[in-house]
């Protein structure tokens, strides 16, 4: 949706985004002809998803029950690969009628208790130490989880929809590292990358966030677009010479705004905290008049999309 995070209760649970006439990358792409679909493992009751993107976009929301051929299902749902599976197949039968289309896909693994399919995936080797804050079973899991990926596209690089599709990749959240610090930095660096037709090889190494993730994809599909993202496309030629910046919540009530190279934070308290620079650690204190204003921009961003959503105006103008 490239809308920030909001302090409180989140977007997809709020009734002004259940409603419908919430933009989102699938009402885009469907104002354009094409068809849309969300695949998940598990229950589309989780989190409200299925009402919030059947209302904002969706032609279809498969779930759990919606799989036709289902191999291993863990206390979460489907089993990645088999989401996988059921998505290759739909996107063959799509392109086969000649008509565009966009889905996105929610996968199940990488969560507590760490239940996947035996005999697929490589395992960690005996004796390995786990970071610590890890168990062996969840770094198995981070295995299979990639085993399942590579697998997909393996299998799709076979078909002939590949070369004519834009693959992302994202994970919806970082690590859980059961830190102390108001927010903990480290916790949001998730893993993203972009499979494309003619897309050269490189690693974009500025801070960018979620929020840029849709923005970017429209560039990448070409045209004029009219949206109301709050992200930036991060391949566009300005990107490199724009101003590194992304914000995150975290517990629900304190923001932070990674500026440049600077990471500030603002408690439910009002307190300021600073990191500045890599791997120093957080500490209290007040930031220059430029940070003050990174604060503010990060204030003034939540505020606004506050205000667009409660009046129901987050769609193009």
């Amino acid at each position: 949706c490239s809308f920030p995070p909001l302090p409180g209760v989140s977007v997809i649970r709020r009734p002004q985004a259940r409603d419908g006439g919430f933009t989102t990358l699938g009402s885009m792409l469907k104002e354009r002809g094409y068809s849309t679909a969300f695949y998940y493992g598990g229950q589309g009751i989780f989190d409200h998803m299925k009402g919030f993107f059947i209302a904002n976009g969706f032609d279809r929301f498969v779930e759990e029950d919606d799989f036709a051929q289902v191999t291993y299902k863990s206390s979460w749902g489907v089993c990645d690969e088999d989401v996988f599976l059921q998505a290759d197949r739909d996107f063959e039968a799509q392109h086969a009628l000649g008509k565009p289309f966009m889905a996105a896909i929610l996968t199940v693994s990488l969560h507590s208790p760490w239940e996947f399919p035996a005999g697929k995936a490589p395992l960690v080797p005996k004796g390995t130490e786990p970071p610590p804050g890890f168990d062996p079973p969840e770094l198995d899991n981070f295995l299979y989880a990639d085993w399942a990926v590579g697998r997909f596209l393996e299998t799709a690089s076979r078909k002939p929809y590949f070369n004519n599709t834009v693959f992302v990749f994202v994970g919806d959240h970082g690590v859980h590292l059961r830190g102390r610090d108001l927010v903990p930095l480290p916790e949001y660096r998730v893993v993203s990358f972009i499979l494309a037709p003619g897309f050269e090889p490189g690693r974009f190494s500025k801070p960018v966030s979620q929020l840029d993730l849709a923005p970017t994809v429209l560039g990448l599909l070409g045209g004029s677009w009219i949206t109301p993202f709050f992200g930036r496309d991060i391949l566009s030629p300005g990107a490199v010479q724009a101003l590194p910046w992304a914000l995150s919540i975290y517990k629900k009530r304190r923001y932070g705004v990674l500026d440049g190279g600077r990471f500030l934070v603002r408690s439910e308290n009002g307190d300021t905290l600073c990191h500045i620079g890599e791997g120093l650690a957080l500490s209290p204190g007040e930031p220059d008049p430029e940070g003050h204003q990174a604060l503010k921009r990060g204030l003034g961003v939540l505020l606004s999309a506050e205000e667009l959503l409660k009046s129901r105006r987050y769609k193009p103008e």
